[in-house]
């Protein structure tokens, strides 16, 4: 056998010559099992695909051209398209089992035994807080006829004092299929028994269902949304600028409880324009709910109360890739970007690139 380099026109592939004694007669074939069907490296298709994800296509391939490597924005889109396909489908099998799966106990030191030679339980670590925020992001899908928007919906979760490490999320899926991802994210994340979950979300109804479903143990409506309701409420009331800005630095700063404050300055109030009374109608359902108590959820330590991370990832994660001008998605391939673009930004991904590579393209031959 003897090695030989053959240029493909995008890349050095080893391949192998093999000689019949019989007949005499010469194959070549691959021999490195790791190649594919898409006839890159898997080195150089990963780091393809990966900036395929970050930037549009276009840009894309007159970067990964600077490495040497000279790939058409089709071939580019198509591989891209497949291999996110794949990633959602495969990673959604992933949550789906893990979220049959129940919450794990935490034992006080990595490694313990479950059961002691004494026949007594083992110590157990204190419960960890954790924060999920929930949030949909339009984006536009092409169909045959015209554009329609789909909501892509995102769950990101971490743990309260560690936000920098955050699990996502994302897909165009209904609430029902959703709703087991997330339950799938929290085992994948590692949310254990007796863990705190706190929920933060701009109050839809969709999201407190799913909280419910979760079993959150506190629901809180984050001080932008809270703020910005107020904010409406505050001009039918007449209030000048100042005094404005003045309860909305308060609220932000969770300083003031709604509830307390409608009781103060709207007792009986009816508003006459309809979209005061309805921002009005909604802080005190929420407030009855107990999702605006800010001074006392930073009482009892809870470190967050705005939406800033999945406000973030609706614009950086969801929105830069995807709502980008000129794009065309199918709601296929919209749903594996959104889903691909969740999983890159994940402390932990939930499929690993090698473990699905060889599904999406197949073994060279």
């Amino acid at each position: 056998m003897s090695l030989t380099c053959i240029w493909d026109g995008e890349i050095l592939i080893r391949r192998g010559r093999y000689r019949c004694r019989k007949c005499d007669y010469s194959i070549q074939s691959y021999i490195d099992p790791d190649l594919d069907e898409s006839g890159l490296l898997p080195l150089t298709l990963e780091r393809s695909l990966d900036v395929a994800k970050m930037i549009p296509y276009r840009q894309a391939c007159d970067l990964i051209e600077r490495w040497g490597l000279k790939i058409s924005k089709t071939k580019l889109a198509q591989l891209d398209e497949k291999f996110n396909v794949i990633q959602a489908k495969e990673g959604f099998k992933t949550l789906e089992v893990l979220s049959d799966k129940p919450l794990p106990q935490r034992l006080a030191q990595k490694g313990s035994p479950n059961i002691r030679l004494d026949g007594l339980k083992p110590p157990r670590a204190q419960p960890r807080a954790w924060v999920i925020e929930v949030d949909g992001k339009f984006v536009p899908i092409c169909t045959e006829k015209n554009y329609v928007y789909k909501e892509a919906k995102t769950a990101i979760l971490y743990k309260m004092n560690c936000p920098g490490e955050r699990f996502y999320f994302s897909t165009l899926e209904l609430v029902d299929n959703f709703s087991i991802g997330v339950h799938g994210l929290l085992r994948h994340a590692g949310v254990c028994q007796g863990d705190f979950l706190i929920g933060i979300s701009d109050g839809a109804k969709w999201i407190e269902g799913l909280f419910g479903y979760l079993g959150v143990h506190k629901h809180i409506l984050d001080v932008y949304h809270a703020s910005t309701y107020l904010e409406t409420v505050m001009k039918g009331m007449e209030w000048d600028e100042d005094r404005r800005a003045k309860e909305r630095r308060l609220v932000l700063g969770g300083k003031i409880n709604i509830q307390k404050w409608i009781n103060l300055n709207l007792p009986d109030t009816k508003f006459k324009d309809d979209d005061v009374e309805r921002a009005a109608r909604y802080l005190r359902n929420q407030s009855l709910m107990g999702h605006t108590d800010y001074p006392e959820f930073r009482a009892k330590g809870y470190e967050v109360i705005g939406s800033g991370q999945i406000e973030g990832a609706n614009k950086s994660v969801i929105g830069a890739r995807l709502n980008v001008g000129g794009a065309h998605w199918t709601e296929l391939g919209a749903n594996g970007m959104v889903f691909a673009r969740g999983d890159r930004e994940s402390e932990r991904p939930i499929v690993k690139f090698h473990t699905i590579r060889h599904m999406a393209f197949g073994q060279a031959a």
